[in-house]
């Protein structure tokens, strides 16, 4: 039996507790995910790719008998509320831009709105802010591992080789024991936190804005969920208490502005006078 209680949304992020039998935990968050889910490992049908042909997956569907409830854009959603869902094979998504909004949104639309999203083998310090603003919430260390064998040094403005360690960027205690995979998995779960104080503050946007600047597919991946007006329009606020700031071009395009200019157009009414108000 899981639940997740969200306590505070900003658009499509969350934070909030995510309860099972065996532990609470504060999401969104970074992991050992055998912890939470002990029997992932031995479960078949979870990795489903997410550009295998539609027939293909539904000749080998899933076995949903458990937790996480794995789901895949050509097959319908069998999870409930308070499940957690697990997209397998989403850091692929991040190479398509296009793609990953089609995927998300299909996936968002089918899916109970009180489900926590797992994206496995995915998380890095680089991206995790994209992640969390489309609603993933449960990260492992898969992907921080594998870039440690690789022997690059992750920060959240890129990889670098592992001897940055050395280069004083951060003096986190896994640079100061010379120990890259250390390091790597604190600046995924620094970065997590950072994410975790945006949303609080209902300003993940801001810093969204800010970070896909040195990564053009995450910046691609704003602007086309800033297209789709019609579904983003549902999750964003009419008001918040934080400031909206409009520091790029792209700010223009936030829900909230083309809220306020179509409540402009459709509900102002201008006086029978020969004033002009010019906005």
């Amino acid at each position: 039996m899981t639940r997740f209680d969200i306590r505070k949304r900003d658009g499509l992020a969350r934070n909030g507790i995510f309860q099972s039998d065996t532990l609470t935990l504060k999401l969104p968050a970074a992991l050992a995910v055998e912890t939470l889910f002990p029997d992932l490992d031995t479960r078949d049908g979870t990795n489903l790719p997410l550009y295998a042909p539609s027939a293909l997956v539904k000749r080998y569907p899933p076995h949903n008998n458990g937790q996480p409830v794995t789901i895949h854009p050509h097959l319908d959603n069998p999870a409930h509320s308070g499940d957690c869902v697990m997209v397998a094979d989403w850091q692929t998504a991040l190479l398509n831009p296009r793609n990953y909004v089609d995927w998300l949104i299909g996936l968002k639309e089918k899916t109970p709105l009180d489900t926590a999203w797992y994206a496995p083998a995915s998380g890095l310090p680089s991206n995790v802010h994209i992640l969390c603003y489309s609603g993933f919430d449960l990260f492992d260390f898969r992907a921080v591992d594998l870039k440690s064998a690789q022997m690059r040094f992750c920060i959240p403005e890129g990889e670098y080789p592992a001897d940055a360690l050395d280069s004083g960027i951060c003096t986190c205690s896994g640079c100061r024991e010379k120990n890259l995979k250390m390091h790597n998995r604190q600046a995924l779960l620094h970065e997590i936190a950072l994410v975790t104080r945006f949303i609080e503050e209902s300003q993940l946007r801001d810093l969204v804005e800010s970070r896909c600047r040195l990564n053009a597919a995450q910046v691609a991946i704003m602007r086309h969920l800033d297209n789709q007006y019609q579904f983003m329009e549902r999750h964003m606020p009419v008001a918040r208490s934080g400031v909206m700031r409009a520091n790029s071009g792209e700010s223009l395009q936030r829900v909230e502005v083309r809220r306020f200019a179509e409540r402009v157009i459709t509900r102002y009414l201008p006086p029978k006078t020969d004033v002009a108000v010019l906005l």
